[in-house]
């Protein structure tokens, strides 16, 4: 989803929330870049350009910083670069995001969640998300090998009876929490 948002220019930077008139100054939270659009923000403030320096992908991808912004996400996002790893799809995803959520700490006074060592923070969410990847790929059998297809559909229950479906959530353990039924 959140990729969505980002090849869609949805993400509400301050440019867009100046033009939608939810806020009064486009400037940049981080650099004070009078413009912080889509493209400033994933790739030209210098906050996100040094993270991205400290990684290997723009390193080999020669037009890395020039790519019209479009371009850049499509590039990026499909792997379509022979320049880069096999991996470099999910890694630019997962980088993507954590540059949203920590400039999202900067605006929210937050900075202290930001880690010092970004890098190996990265690099860290990139194994375990290729961990998760490749034992899904493990688990998960080809299409012929013993599968069968189940149609799940909703049954209405016996008469006298009822459904109360619930969810919740925590953050934090001691923490705020909420539920619903």
């Amino acid at each position: 989803m959140f990729l969505w948002l980002v090849a869609h220019n949805r993400l509400m930077t301050n440019h867009n929330r100046v033009i939608r008139n939810m806020g009064d100054s486009a400037e940049c939270p981080q650099c004070s870049d009078p413009e912080e659009d889509l493209e400033h923000l994933l790739r030209s403030c210098p906050a996100s350009r040094d993270i991205w320096d400290q990684l290997d992908g723009p390193a080999r991808i020669s037009n890395f910083y020039t790519l019209p912004i479009e371009e850049w996400i499509k590039v990026n996002a499909s792997n379509s670069s022979v320049e880069v790893h096999s991996n470099w799809a999910s890694e630019f995803a997962i980088t993507c995001w954590w540059l949203w959520l920590w400039r999202n700490h900067v605006v929210f006074g937050r900075d202290e969640e930001i880690p010092v060592d970004i890098k190996s923070f990265l690099m860290r969410q990139f194994a375990l998300t290729k961990v998760a990847f490749d034992r899904y790929n493990t688990l998960t059998p080809s299409r012929g090998a013993g599968c069968h297809e189940v149609h799940i559909r909703w049954l209405p229950l016996p008469h006298g009876w009822v459904v109360l479906n619930t969810d919740g959530a925590a953050k934090g353990n001691p923490g705020l929490a909420g539920s619903g039924g």
